[in-house]
């Protein structure tokens, strides 16, 4: 994996017409290089905004940066300081978050038995109240096709 990472630092205030122009422009012409896996933009609290590009291949990234600076002295220029500077690589380290933690972070409330048992190496089956208000504890589901038939 390679990185396009182009930095420049934008006048104040200006977020949000640099957002509408990246979107309108920018993503199309980044995006329809070889090898495009994905792009990011990251605006700073002093106004520095940076735009990273994933690509399978250091040919696409140098691509994407040569297009970018193009498209970005045709286009933001008012809306910068100075001009904008550019740097492609390798991609040395990183990571995503798995499955299963993404799903955590959407819902926690529905995992926290699982929270529990990873913190304590016990699992604590989740507690259900009846109508009548009598805690009660889900029935345990046959572990085996013996098992299945001996309930029957």
């Amino acid at each position: 994996m390679y990185a396009a990472i182009r930095q420049a630092k934008a006048k104040t205030g200006m977020a949000e017409e640099l957002a509408r122009r990246i979107k309108e422009g920018a993503i199309p012409i980044i995006s329809d290089v070889e090898g495009f896996m994905a792009y990011y933009v990251v605006y700073a609290s002093d106004d520095t905004v940076t735009a990273i590009s994933l690509f399978n291949n250091f040919a696409g990234a140098e691509e994407a940066n040569r297009r970018a600076l193009a498209w970005i002295d045709q286009n933001l220029g008012p809306l910068l300081v100075g001009p904008a500077t550019a740097v492609a690589g390798p991609v040395i380290v990183h990571t995503l978050a798995s499955p299963w933690d993404r799903r955590i972070a959407r819902r926690p409330h529905r995992f926290a038995q699982v929270r529990d048992r990873q913190a304590t190496g016990v699992y604590r089956p989740p507690r259900l109240t009846a109508i009548g208000g009598k805690n009660i504890t889900p029935a345990r589901r046959a572990s085996s096709p013996a098992e299945r038939i001996d309930r029957r």
